[in-house]
């Protein structure tokens, strides 16, 4: 006997809209939707961490609004997001409160991972350098 799983019954719908929320790097957790920032160290690690950028996020999504949500793209998504080197985890969901019998709204929340990146260049001639 298979096991229809919650998300399969919107197999084909149309994506009506996609939200992405995506979270800071210290602080948060996609487990826990209370959990926010309460250390000096986690506020400011946040201030100084730059956020993934929403259409990074949206790259990497496997559906798109107005298409039939497929089969596994919910799973695949959330996979290729969290091998991100950028996000540390990932969740796709469906929001089971604006689903309708032929559409779905789907929601997205992913944490960074802290970085941060610096570089240099040294180019040309004597004393010239790029930073």
């Amino acid at each position: 006997m298979l096991v229809e799983l919650p998300v399969e019954q919107h197999n084909f719908k149309v994506v009506r809209r996609v939200t992405i929320t995506p979270f800071d790097a210290f602080g948060y957790s996609l487990n826990d939707s209370l959990r926010q920032p309460r250390t000096f160290v986690e506020k400011t690690g946040n201030a100084v961490h730059i956020r993934t950028a929403r259409s990074r996020i949206r790259q990497l999504l496997l559906f798109r609004p107005g298409e039939p949500l497929l089969p596994q793209a919910l799973a695949e998504s959330e996979r290729l997001l969290r091998q991100t080197d950028e996000l540390l985890d990932a969740r796709v969901l469906v929001n089971e409160q604006t689903a309708t019998r032929d559409s779905v709204d789907i929601l997205v929340y992913t944490t960074d991972v802290f970085s941060i990146t610096a570089g240099y260049e040294l180019r040309g001639g004597p004393g010239s350098a790029i930073v």
